[in-house]
């Protein structure tokens, strides 16, 4: 009878799923949201990033230095939303970044382009040498932000202060132009000078630069007074903080510039003229009239 005849065994057949499928489809869904362990998109851009440098060491330099390098590593980056808006966003975040130089945008910008930057240099790594473990995936971009966040900020910031000095007021920062130190100053100006450190009359002033007015030019005759101050004479409406006596005349190569920021009240008795007698060789600079969209009124 049929039904007494002996089954041939089942094919074995592959083996059921533990109770850890669920974590690996997870995590092979993630490598391949990453494309760790792909070749780039595009094997002819990972050719023209690996050729921009030929000689050993350069890469590290360039991908720190010249936005140029992060860009193409971003158009190397995982995520397609990363390597379609990075570059752009990089470069934008650069432009505002300087031109909000030293506002809050100017720092909320500099902080997203470091990221941006930090990303596109571990891609570029990655593309010029493939990690072929997963941790050094990790690891390496890791290691890059470390090293874009300690060694960006003051470097940038070093190379800023040679063409723009940002100086704190009560209208807000005001940006200095370094090269506008010609002398003489003009009376009526506003410039940037340097003072050292000096404790007099129980007033400490600190180390560094600071913003003023010219009030008078070399040779003038400088009062203080009970009503305001006279300039060979001729009376003016007293300034913040000015005491009410004292006078000097003004040497050859100096100005007398008033300073306009906080922390100079108090002087009363014992006024320090070295304060405001200003030499041409301390001379910082002079705001800037237009910095990129910015209007500044010095």
């Amino acid at each position: 009878m049929a039904w007494l005849t002996p089954t041939s065994p089942a094919p074995p057949g592959p083996p059921r799923a533990g109770r850890s499928a669920g974590f690996w489809r997870a995590w092979f869904a993630f490598q391949r949201r990453l494309r760790i362990g792909r070749t780039p998109a595009s094997p002819r851009l990972a050719r023209a990033v690996a050729s921009i440098c030929e000689v050993d060491g350069v890469e590290f330099v360039l991908a720190l230095a010249v936005p140029v390098v992060p860009a193409l590593g971003l158009r190397l980056a995982g995520p397609p939303v990363l390597r379609r808006f990075g570059p752009p966003a990089l470069f934008v975040a650069l432009f505002v970044a300087a031109g909000a130089y030293g506002q809050n945008l100017g720092g909320y910008a500099f902080g997203l382009a470091l990221a941006l930057h930090a990303a596109g240099v571990a891609a570029f790594f990655e593309a010029r040498f493939p990690s072929a473990s997963i941790a050094g995936r990790f690891l390496r971009p890791l290691g890059i932000t470390l090293a874009v966040g300690l060694i960006a900020p003051p470097a940038i910031g070093s190379l800023a202060r040679r063409v723009v000095i940002p100086v704190a007021t009560s209208e807000g920062v005001l940006l200095i132009n370094p090269y506008a130190t010609a002398a003489p100053v003009r009376v009526g100006e506003r410039v940037a000078y340097y003072l050292p450190r000096s404790f007099v009359a129980n007033t400490r002033v600190a180390a560094g630069v600071y913003l003023g007015r010219v009030l008078a030019g070399p040779g003038a005759n400088f009062a203080f007074g009970p009503g305001g101050y006279t300039v060979d004479g001729v009376s003016r409406p007293p300034l913040p903080h000015m005491p009410e006596t004292g006078a000097t005349r003004i040497e050859a190569g100096h100005a007398f510039i008033w300073p306009t920021v906080a922390g100079f009240g108090g002087w009363g008795q014992g006024f320090d003229f070295s304060r405001v007698v200003v030499p041409d060789s301390a001379l910082v600079g002079r705001p800037y009239r237009r910095w990129f969209w910015r209007i500044q009124q010095p």
